[in-house]
């Protein structure tokens, strides 16, 4: 197994990639493994996060950075490594949802959910309020966990298990992190894990 660390965009993405590498390579990891960057630009000149790209690699890191592809997988893919290249950075990149879609780590997690009856409501009500701002996916995964979580779970602090780092992804009745839409990602990473 190579040494790896990751700069993630934020803590939703650090807690998805512990537990799912946890499941499907069954490697433990924690958030000393990750580098926080607070969105797409931690890594950029100026950026927080610069100088521990170069200390990574000079520590012998193999480094993967996950962003949100967002409205275009393709710009951002361009912007990011044009980025890297002018900044001497030497990371592998992974866009969330699936390397190649529009979207986000919610994207994702929208694929992967048990509950397909429950993620169908949100189609109902997309219907419904047309015309209007359509809800962010953000919003439909809080909604989905405040819906199937029992009352003990939501506590409205930091222990919620609704926030984004005390979300438990490898539980089986909620995800699937064995779904089909994870295969780029599997493969993505498998080279890291094997």
């Amino acid at each position: 197994m190579a040494s790896v660390y990751f700069f993630v965009e934020d803590k939703a993405h650090q807690k998805f990639l512990i537990d799912f590498i946890a499941e499907r390579f069954d490697v433990t990891l924690n958030t000393s493994n990750f580098y926080k960057l607070d969105g797409l630009s931690g890594y950029k000149k100026g950026g927080n996060a610069l100088p521990d790209y170069a200390l990574k690699v000079d520590d012998g890191f193999e480094m993967v950075t996950t962003l949100d592809a967002d409205i275009s997988p393709t710009e951002r893919r361009k912007e990011v490594l044009s980025d890297f290249e002018s900044l001497g950075i030497k990371s592998q990149l992974f866009l969330f949802p699936n390397n190649e879609a529009v979207g986000e780590l919610e994207t994702t997690l929208i694929e992967i959910a048990i509950d397909r009856k429950l993620i169908g409501c949100f189609e109902g009500y997309e219907k419904c309020i047309e015309g209007y701002q359509k809800p962010v996916n953000k919003s439909k995964i809080y909604a989905y966990l405040d819906a199937i979580l029992p009352p003990n779970q939501k506590k409205n602090n930091k222990k919620d298990l609704i926030e984004d780092n005390n979300r438990d992804y490898r539980n089986k009745t909620h995800w699937d992190l064995h779904h089909p839409y994870l295969n780029p990602l599997y493969q993505f990473l498998q080279p890291f894990f094997q």
